[in-house]
């Protein structure tokens, strides 16, 4: 595969936070947003297969990786990110979110309709809120300092991720980057 050019910007949302973004291709612009478990990093393949076809805005959501955080967390401040991240990639996009990403893209386009969207494994159950009654159990587990509970407890009432496939998946290494991201 051909070397690639990727650039790195920075984006003031509407709150003052600062939005890390990676930048790779040329051409129509596709702004992703990545899910709760991720970062832009984990999107540098598709947007090196895609570059030949397409200029791909990948932001570092806030409180993730290279991008600050706010101490109060609003959905529709991630919104207002995401319009920061279109605006910088001249309006005119496609917007791609994957799993919570795709709640966040769906919210924004409610608001400011892109060209195009596409929804990546949304999380949106049919029936009563995302997380339910184990929200409450999930934040408990943050208060405590205690990340893998707090994984291990979104996997299975998030997700809907069986009991036996997270106890396997604790045993890998990619339970501890996960782990590291539940905060954010």
């Amino acid at each position: 595969m051909t070397r690639v050019p990727v650039r790195r910007e920075q984006v003031t949302s509407a709150d003052g936070t600062e939005i890390a973004v990676t930048i790779t291709g040329d051409g129509p612009p596709l702004v992703v947003c990545h899910g709760s478990m991720a970062t832009a990093r984990d999107w540098q393949l598709v947007a090196r297969v895609l570059a030949p076809r397409m200029t791909v805005y990948v932001p570092d959501r806030r409180g993730h990786d290279h991008s600050d955080d706010h101490p109060a967390y609003r959905l529709d401040r991630e919104q207002e990110d995401l319009a920061s991240v279109a605006d910088l990639a001249g309006g005119d996009v496609t917007l791609l979110g994957h799993s919570y990403g795709a709640v966040v893209a769906l919210g924004l386009a409610r608001h400011e309709p892109p060209v195009r969207l596409v929804l990546y494994e949304p999380p949106l159950r049919l029936i009563g809120p995302v997380g339910g009654a184990a929200v409450d159990e999930y934040e408990q587990f943050l208060k405590a300092g205690d990340p893998d509970a707090a994984l291990a407890l979104g996997l299975r009432e998030f997700v809907g991720m069986p009991a036996a496939s997270v106890d396997r998946m604790r045993g890998l290494p990619i339970w501890g980057r996960l782990a590291g991201l539940v905060p954010s």
